[in-house]
């Protein structure tokens, strides 16, 4: 059986090149289990103290949002460390496409919510799934995967997240996407019919798939997410599973790449990334605490809209970053 082991490539002075082998999903064993843990904790607590679980919705949202801001905070990067010649990303010219696409979404909200509104979600299901399928491939010890490698475990990851966000309780994701978009949200819950539907067969099929395949982690993954999305508040499960599954899982990933051939451990390269997002998580936390106090918007709105604004250039940044490196890892096998 040949290993798939990404080959060093050239990279500018002072990037952290990819060390080769190393999988932070498959040695470090926390990211598996703290995002099921927080999932089952909140699914307990909203079976022994439903209400208090209701109360408590609204800042676990907003919480997980918070946390989960950092994951993108080094996309600036990301480029580079996943080991990208540095004459083919440019700093200067990157930041201000990042920020550019950001201010564009920021833009079209304002002016075409509703159409703006429906591709973030579909995006997001995307960009969870796609996620989710490279996250669980390198813990099993796989090279790094085309993005589109699983379209069924990602679509089926996508729609357990985001389908059932939106369709397991219509009334309450429909409350808050109408306070962004009131004709999206007639059109999330005129499909919720199609869309729940849709979202359990992709599941089923996923989840039996993985069975077969001998993949019973996955498995068990996928029913931790439909547990969690259909017994608690929809505000509640998408705040545990953004800031404490998602994101965490995310930035497990980024420490394969900021991991330099001489760290011993993975701290070095949790300092390196802690060092790296400060900024740029001030910036958008700042963004945030702005569109509250000047345009006087609810906490949790303030943050769907600036998650909506990053989604698309983070989404594009992650998809980039996953095709070169498995890009590499396809170079080493024919070398």
């Amino acid at each position: 059986m040949v290993r798939l082991v990404p080959r060093p490539a050239p990279t500018a002075p002072g990037v952290s090149p990819e060390t080769p082998g190393r999988r932070a999903a498959a040695e470090l064993p926390s990211l598996t289990a703290v995002p099921i843990v927080a999932a089952g904790l909140l699914v307990a607590a909203a079976a022994l103290a439903p209400a208090a679980v209701r109360v408590a919705a609204l800042p676990l949202s907003v919480g997980g949002a918070l946390l989960g801001v950092p994951h993108g905070a080094v996309d600036h990067l990301v480029l580079r460390w996943s080991g990208i010649p540095g004459r083919r990303v440019s700093m200067a010219l990157l930041l201000p496409a990042y920020l550019t696409v950001s201010l564009l979404a920021a833009a079209c909200l304002l002016l075409a919510p509703d159409v703006t509104v429906l591709s973030f979600l579909l995006l997001s299901a995307l960009h969870f799934g796609t996620a989710e399928t490279a996250f669980a491939l390198e813990r099993r010890g796989g090279a790094t995967p085309q993005p589109w490698r699983e379209p069924l475990a990602s679509a089926a990851h996508g729609a357990a997240v985001v389908g059932l966000l939106l369709w397991a309780r219509p009334d309450d994701a429909s409350s808050w996407v109408r306070q962004l978009a009131p004709r999206a949200a007639d059109a999330v819950t005129a499909a919720a019919g199609v869309g729940l539907a849709v979202t359990v067969t992709l599941i089923a099929a996923s989840g039996v798939l993985s069975l077969v395949r001998g993949q019973v982690l996955a498995a068990a993954e996928l029913v931790v997410l439909v547990v969690l999305f259909t017994t608690t508040p929809a505000l509640a499960a998408f705040g545990v599973y953004f800031g404490g599954w998602h994101a965490l899982r995310h930035t497990g990933r980024l420490l394969d790449v900021a991991r330099e051939p001489g760290d011993v451990g993975w701290r070095p390269a949790v300092r390196r990334l802690a060092r790296a997002s400060v900024l740029p998580s001030t910036a958008a936390l700042a963004t945030v605490a702005g569109l509250v106090l000047v345009r006087d918007r609810a906490p949790l709105l303030a943050e769907v809209a600036v998650l909506l604004a990053l989604t698309y250039p983070h989404a594009a940044v992650v998809w980039s970053a996953d095709t070169w490196r498995h890009g590499r890892a396809a170079s080493a096998i024919k070398a």
